[in-house]
């Protein structure tokens, strides 16, 4: 099999985890040829990360003409976005879905594009992901849940069956989500959160049970 380029966007730690899970899945089925980092800023050929170089930055990458796999390696909702939203039209930019080999998934779990999914995570039976979500490792999401583009669930998340969760939410580390609930966009669920009632959009929740600190305008 003909290898596919690609390349990360972002130089940060988690841009980082991204490579380590693309070169994980090489290991199992060799498809990827990692071409290195583009970064926001203007750090060409500076310096490399883990053996590859930063590339460019972004108008690097907006002027590439031929066709070229990326991936998002920024973990903030809303910043991913922001960076997305630039390229995301560009016909020759392919946003893959990047799965790690050792997550479980059912055949019934839909996604859209531009999706990472990390070790030891699973999703079971009639989930839908929109386009751009991040489900870090050790998390697992239930039946017939939803999550809407640019969720990020960081590690070790418990999602239940039937949670709806609105676009540009990030939930935090070792979050707990009971079953039917609908977390509102662009909200941050703090980490060891025990959610059991429903969150409105533009907020912060924290705590067990999880309650809003504070309300964005």
């Amino acid at each position: 099999m003909n290898k596919k380029d690609i390349v990360i966007l972002g130089t940060g730690g988690f841009a980082k985890e991204v490579l380590w899970l693309l070169e994980e899945n090489n290991k199992i089925e060799n498809e990827w040829n990692i071409l290195g980092f583009v970064d926001r800023l203007d750090t060409f050929n500076s310096e490399q990360i883990h053996g590859y170089c930063i590339l460019g930055d972004d108008e690097w990458l907006a002027n590439y003409e031929d066709e070229i796999h990326v991936v998002c390696g920024v973990a903030n909702a809303s910043l991913r976005k922001e960076i997305v939203q630039k390229f995301k039209n560009k016909e020759n930019i392919i946003f893959p879905n990047i799965i790690s080999r050792n997550a479980i998934l059912s055949d019934s779990v839909r996604m859209g594009k531009g999706c990472i999914i990390w070790s030891n995570s699973i999703l079971t039976v009639d989930i839908c992901l929109g386009d751009f979500v991040t489900i870090i490792y050790d998390c697992t999401v239930g039946h017939d849940a939803e999550l809407e583009d640019y969720v990020t669930l960081y590690p070790s998340v418990n999602v239940s069956g039937n949670v709806h969760i609105k676009a540009e939410t990030e939930i935090g580390t070792g979050t707990q989500i009971i079953q039917g609930l609908s977390i509102g966009e662009n909200t941050i669920i703090g980490a060891g959160s025990v959610v059991i009632r429903d969150t409105p959009n533009n907020c912060t929740a924290v705590g067990n049970p999880a309650k809003v600190i504070r309300q964005k305008k």
